[in-house]
């Protein structure tokens, strides 16, 4: 008669005492100990220490298939929590919380016909580690989010690292640090930078363009004035688009300790299809005037990447 019962550790059937065998739903595998009465009453049930059933030495059993399935499952959890794409590792709602006022299921203890599951360490980056610079740049830049390509300035360039931009989402491009520390305790920097506009949908390019560029003086800039505005409807790479343009002179009293004095802005969205609508931000405060003259190439290089 066929032994029906399911898989899991049972005595030996040799009636070896205190010996272990793994039942796998139709032969038997992997050789184990039982726990001692002192490691029942530390940690409760327990996988046993498993022997290879043919040399006596440490190993593993022949598994069935649907522990097969458990093992991959927490391996791949592992990976996930690596990358960072749980909830709480890496931008997801915090770790424990569940949406729409769902509680968290309750544990349940291990099934008794198959060993618990093992828990995945994860290695932690260790404290003080130093964060990488970011890379230069030079000759031609492309956001492929934002399906923008332009030239990189003359001059020493960083890719960029930071945080998107009031009004900007997913900001790529680059940028050179021109005061470490303003009077607010933050950098100051030059950037030329792209992204989609947010919430961009509904609204026609200009109105586009005066509220992001509203947003981004207000965000950024000490109190100034606004002087050899352009702003006019155009083109780039044959998709309509729409360009304000204006000198920010600051407010000498209000922009006490500030390095810059001025300061060259330029905000450039374009519809690149597909309805979706990017902009081009540049940002070049007087420390970096050198780099006003190149301004008019920069906008005659911006292409859509198809």
């Amino acid at each position: 008669m066929t032994d029906v019962r399911p898989p899991g550790w049972y005595d030996d059937p040799s009636g070896e005492p205190g010996r272990l065998r793994w039942w796998d739903g139709s032969d038997w595998t992997g050789i184990g100990r039982a726990p001692t009465p002192q490691e029942q009453r530390l940690g409760g049930a327990r996988r046993p220490d498993v022997l290879d059933s043919e040399a006596g030495r440490p190993g593993s059993p022949r598994l069935p298939g649907r522990w097969l399935a458990v093992l991959l499952a927490v391996a791949l959890i592992g990976g996930l929590v690596l990358t960072g794409r749980l909830p709480g590792l890496g931008g997801g709602r915090p770790a424990g919380s569940a949406a729409s006022g769902a509680s968290e299921p309750a544990a349940t203890e291990p099934s008794a016909t198959e060993p618990p599951t093992t828990e995945v360490p994860v290695p932690l980056p260790p404290s003080g580690s130093p964060t990488p610079s970011p890379k230069p740049v030079s000759g031609r830049f492309s956001d492929y989010q934002a399906r923008l390509s332009y030239d990189v300035l003359p001059g020493s360039w960083r890719a960029w690292d930071l945080a998107p931009f009031a009004g900007l989402v997913q900001t790529a491009g680059y940028y050179r640090v021109v005061q470490q520390r303003t009077p607010a305790g933050e950098q100051y920097w030059a950037n030329v930078t792209s992204g989609r506009v947010a919430g961009s949908g509904a609204l026609d390019l200009r109105r586009a363009a005066n509220l992001l560029a509203a947003g981004l003086a207000a965000e950024y800039y000490p109190a100034h004035r606004r002087r050899s505005v352009v702003e006019r409807a155009t083109t780039v790479d044959g998709h309509p688009a729409y360009l304000v343009r204006w000198l920010a002179v600051f407010d000498p009293q209000r922009a006490a300790g500030y390095l810059a004095k001025s300061e060259l802005v330029v905000v450039l969205v374009v519809d690149v299809g597909r309805d979706r609508t990017s902009a081009l931000y540049v940002s070049l405060p007087d420390p970096v005037r050198s780099a006003w003259s190149s301004l008019d190439g920069l906008l005659a290089s911006v292409r859509v990447l198809r």
